[in-house]
């Protein structure tokens, strides 16, 4: 894979995966870094048709970056529609940084037609902004089990330096969890989901949010809202950064807190 840069202009890379009679039909398969000094990135992918492993967009490593100095980011994914499991929307295995006000937003939407581990957005590496907002959405699609909307797992970790605020907003398939936060590392290093700023968590359509093991770190409000259960496992961690008062809101139709 060849990198792709620039200095001021922005940068738009999509791919649509054709259909297949097996797996790893990505829309979107990258190893090698996308960088812009002051532009925006703008990466698009669907998979294609087939069993197992069709990814809208898939990201590896952990040097090929997804960098820009101060634009903004928007990461869109769709899986393919797999027979099988692991028809994720967007992995992302490799870091995503911007610097200045730049915002990222990240939305993963699964295949249909699959079973398990279909995730719509899932991440295992750091995503980061200087002053910028992070949004990041993901929906699970899948019959069976593990079809999280949003699954923040190893070393995955979702940080805004500033006071600007991260927002996660999951929809999970088949009793799965629309966020689910299950990683290693401290505050704010791989691990955490921090910011100096606000902090949403929000599961929807039944979904849960569960944390085992996981650090959700905020200097503002801090809301946790699940339209099943919240679930707090071994290891889960909600604290300050030092700061100012956490309001934390645990809205649940479930009693499981």
């Amino acid at each position: 894979n060849a990198a792709v840069t620039t200095t001021s202009g922005d940068v738009s890379v999509s791919g649509t995966a054709g259909a297949g009679t097996s797996s790893d039909n990505h829309g979107l398969e990258m190893a090698a870094p996308v960088q812009t000094d002051s532009g925006n990135i703008f990466l698009t992918g669907t998979g294609g048709a087939g069993t197992t492993s069709n990814k809208g967009i898939f990201w590896t490593g952990s040097s090929p970056t997804i960098t820009s100095a101060s634009g903004n980011i928007t990461i869109t994914g769709t899986g393919g529609n797999g027979t099988g499991d692991s028809n994720r929307g967007i992995e992302l295995r490799a870091p995503v940084q911007t610097g200045g006000a730049g915002t990222i937003t990240i939305n993963g939407t699964a295949g249909t037609g699959g079973t398990s581990d279909n995730f719509g957005t899932y991440i295992s590496n750091l995503v980061k902004t200087a002053n910028g907002a992070i949004s990041i959405t993901g929906t699970g699609l899948g019959s069976t089990g593990s079809n999280d909307g949003i699954r923040i797992r190893g070393d995955g970790s979702i940080v805004a330096t500033g006071a600007a605020s991260v927002t996660l907003t999951g929809n999970g398939a088949a009793s799965a969890p629309g966020i689910s936060i299950d990683t290693t590392g401290g505050i704010p290093g791989p691990g955490a989901v921090a910011t100096a700023g606000n902090a949403f968590l929000t599961a929807g359509s039944g979904s849960n949010i569960e944390i085992s093991p996981g650090v959700i770190n905020a200097n503002g409000t801090l809301e946790l809202i699940a339209d099943g259960s919240i679930v707090l496992g071994n290891g889960a961690q909600i604290v300050s950064n030092g700061a100012g008062t956490i309001n934390v809101t645990l809205n649940s139709d479930a009693d499981a807190i």
